[in-house]
């Protein structure tokens, strides 16, 4: 199935503005474009940026999910570093949490 930006933002409560930054900043890499060149996304590209958004929501910078992203596509040999940054993520949203 595929979706246009529009349906892709209704369907996951974000705006445009943000897939656009999103997909511009390379953190969407498999969108692709149609004929008229406008943002075509599939189910794959909804899981991707499902991902981003859960890791927003946690306040994890975009240069750390960027990064965490490059980590997913190199393959399984990544897993650990990435659960370091998943459990140091936790951490800090722990200590926020205990902050407030």
């Amino acid at each position: 199935m595929s979706y246009t930006i529009h349906e892709v933002a209704q369907k996951m409560g974000i705006s445009t503005y943000s897939i656009r930054y999103y997909h511009d900043h390379g953190m969407l890499p498999f969108v692709q474009r149609d004929e008229n060149n406008n943002r075509v996304f599939s189910d794959d590209d909804l899981e991707w940026l499902n991902i981003i958004v859960c890791l927003r929501a946690t306040g994890m910078p975009v240069e750390r999910i960027q990064h965490y992203l490059d980590l997913v596509q190199e393959g399984e040999t990544t897993v650990p570093e990435r659960y370091d940054m998943m459990k140091a993520q936790q951490e800090r949203t722990l200590s926020e949490i205990s902050d407030l």
